[in-house]
């Protein structure tokens, strides 16, 4: 099944023809197969933590929405400065992989991925024994926690040509 993850959905359309307004929407939807499209535009404060994993033949997906022009679009992350926060830090993870395993997201864009009065602590979490799962071809700009976080007996990872860019000025890292 594809899903199609769209920040300026109309309310009322949430949910219909597998489109939805936030990631987390998705949260305990995607099964062993499925593909998750990110439209452009501004996520606030939105996460995705799933709650099941693909398998070695069937993936789940992550990817950006690819128009039919072939634009790659690029979803925002950023957190709204009067969501409960910890000194502006918020503690949550764009894609938060507990246990998961046997994911690919590749091609994702992510731009501004915190804001003056808060950041995401991470933009990729992989932990408790999240293995097997790809990162690819994703480039980061302006994220201010930290990009990508493997622990907690999390094996057979693998981040490839991805690039990081703290502070939009790239290679001075």
């Amino acid at each position: 099944k594809t899903y199609i993850v769209d920040p300026n959905l109309d309310a009322s359309l949430n949910g219909k023809n597998n489109t939805y307004k936030h990631l987390k929407d998705l949260n305990n939807k995607v099964m062993a197969g499925d593909i998750i499209l990110l439209r452009g535009g501004t996520y606030i404060n939105d996460s995705f933590t799933p709650t099941h994993s693909g398998t070695i033949d069937n993936p789940i997906v992550i990817r950006a929405y690819v128009s039919p022009d072939d634009a790659v679009e690029t979803p925002v992350f950023t957190v709204d400065n009067n969501a409960p926060n910890n000194g502006g830090l918020w503690l949550g993870s764009i894609i938060d992989l507990k246990g998961a395993d046997y994911f690919i997201i590749d091609g994702l864009k992510l731009a501004d991925t915190g804001s003056p009065g808060g950041v995401y602590r991470y933009a990729f979490r992989l932990h408790d024994g999240a293995s097997n799962n790809i990162i690819r071809n994703v480039s980061f700009t302006n994220h201010i926690g930290e990009m990508i976080v493997i622990s907690n007996d999390s094996n057979y990872n693998l981040v490839e040509n991805s690039s990081f860019d703290m502070d939009g000025n790239p290679g001075d890292e």
